[in-house]
């Protein structure tokens, strides 16, 4: 037997078992490539009734791979993720959006207060007016002349005094916190006085901290209503605030003015010139009319008088005796 024909009798059992071989590789491939697009189909159906808010957020790396680069105002403000899930709290962030800058910090404010709102027992919408009077930007980093900070503009004395949970009051959630638990804390105290309640966190309480300040409570329910507005055009309820009378006489009625050192000057120096020019006007009116009166005054006449002639004296005549006597 040649060299050859025992190559063709060892040849073909390899061949054939390749051929099993790959074979049975590709249906191992084609059922799991099956069983991985049952699986697929599956989890879609499960998943169907899903609403992602932010779809964009889905493609983002893990916080592992890609550290964000917050600067130290955005680390006080914090970055919690907002839920809109709700339509009261879509609509709330809607009306917040004209107002801020971010619509992140609007969307996060507006989770917080629907969810304080419902805490505390107080209407999300008259929250909103409250916010948009003191703080008409919603800039969590707003401070004012007197201290008061963030969102709901709190003094520094309430931190970490109503059970936040973080006595930061530049974060947006644990600010609203405060500022809803202190107007909660003042309602409590006046059961059936909105008014009163709100001029108490305005820190009104005789007057005496802001000029004209009792006129609060009508700005807060101006910024509620016209936010309730919104919200009805866009298919929610509604609900109308109204200051009480004696609020509206005193926002009509004029400011009083403090008198200073330097007003009590002005005053005298408008004074010296009221007299000034009121003597001056006297003085002009005095040679206005000698002017007139000159000007009135007919001029001498050259002609001579006629003089008058006396008139004859009558003597009477007596007769004594032929003779004229005269009588005296």
């Amino acid at each position: 037997m040649s060299f050859s024909d025992e190559r063709r009798r060892i040849d073909p059992a390899p061949r054939a078992q390749s051929r099993r071989a790959r074979t049975v590789r590709t249906v191992t491939q084609a059922v799991f490539a099956g069983a991985m697009m049952v699986g697929g189909v599956v989890w879609a159906g499960t998943r169907a009734g899903t609403v992602y808010a932010r779809p964009g957020e889905l493609l983002s790396l893990p916080v592992a791979v890609v550290k964000p680069t917050l600067s130290p105002e955005a680390l006080l403000i914090g970055d919690a993720t907002p839920d809109l899930t709700s339509p009261v709290t879509q609509r709330i962030a809607f009306v917040l959006r004209k107002f801020a800058k971010d619509e992140r910090v609007a969307d996060r404010a507006a989770t917080a207060l629907v969810r304080e709102a419902s805490k505390k027992n107080i209407d999300p919408v008259l929250l909103v007016g409250l916010m948009i009077t003191e703080n008409s930007r919603i800039d969590p980093l707003a401070k004012s002349n007197v201290g008061a900070a963030g969102l709901m503009q709190v003094m520094p004395f309430h931190a970490g005094e109503w059970g936040c949970g973080s006595a930061n009051l530049v974060n947006v959630e644990s600010n609203i916190c405060h500022g809803v638990a202190i107007l909660a804390d003042y309602v409590r105290r006046s059961p059936k006085d909105l008014h009163k309640a709100l001029l108490r966190y305005n820190g009104c309480v005789r007057g005496t901290n802001t000029p004209n300040c009792h006129t609060y409570s009508s700005k807060v329910y101006k910024h509620a209503n016209n936010a309730s507005r919104l919200m009805v055009a866009m298919g929610g309820d509604g609900k109308s605030y109204r200051a009480p009378a004696n609020a509206r006489r005193v926002s009509k009625a004029k400011a009083p003015v403090k008198r200073t050192a330097r007003s009590s000057t002005a005053k005298k120096a408008t004074t010296a010139r009221k007299a000034t020019t009121a003597r001056k006007a006297t003085t002009s009116k005095a040679t206005a009319s000698r002017t007139a009166s000159k000007r009135v005054r007919p001029a001498r006449s050259t002609r001579s008088r006629a003089v008058a002639k006396p008139a004859p004296i009558k003597v009477p005549k007596q007769v004594v005796l032929g003779e004229i006597k005269v009588v005296r």
